[in-house]
């Protein structure tokens, strides 16, 4: 099963935004000041990137079948009435233990 993984939000300026987002949500840095991540070291981490998009980063436990979810997402897209025109990547970097699964750009 699929959970969210992190949200990737696009800043005009990551030290800015990581003074700001880390005080308003109670994150604290990891050793890059882009990724914030719960002070508990649950739940969804925040990463600011100057370049990308907003979007959300879904990840998947390590062994589950990827492709096998990613599918299962796109057809759950399909049958909701939101189409599939929005390109869908399939990631294969590993963070956190987890399996970075997709995003929709």
């Amino acid at each position: 099963m699929v959970s969210l993984g992190s949200i990737v939000l696009k800043v005009s300026s990551i030290n800015r935004a990581a003074d700001f987002w880390s005080k308003a949500l109670g994150y604290v840095p990891t050793d890059n000041p882009a990724f914030l991540i719960p002070a508990n070291g649950e739940g969804t981490r925040l990463h600011l990137d100057e370049d990308d998009r907003t979007h959300l980063d879904l990840w998947v436990d390590e062994g589950e079948e990827v492709q096998a979810e990613v599918e299962r997402l796109i057809s759950r897209r399909k049958a909701s009435g939101l189409g599939v025109s929005r390109r869908c990547r399939l990631r294969g970097s590993r963070r956190y233990g987890r399996q970075s699964l997709l995003r929709h750009r």
